[in-house]
């Protein structure tokens, strides 16, 4: 058995949605368009602070 395709995610997402997917319960209540600005601000580092410190140096 190889790793699972496309095909297979679309079946698996489709088994899912048959059987009452619980996240699709969830999207249908939240509108997470009101989310947006402030999970970005969290989560999105800019370019100019993406400067690791911690850890060995590089060679």
């Amino acid at each position: 058995m190889g790793e699972p395709g496309f095909v297979d995610a679309d079946r698996r997402r489709a088994a899912l949605s048959e059987n009452g997917d619980p996240l699709e319960a969830v999207a249908a209540l939240v509108r997470w368009e009101s989310f947006c600005a402030d999970i970005e601000a969290v989560a999105l580092t800019p370019e100019a602070e993406k400067t690791f410190r911690v850890g060995c140096r590089p060679f």
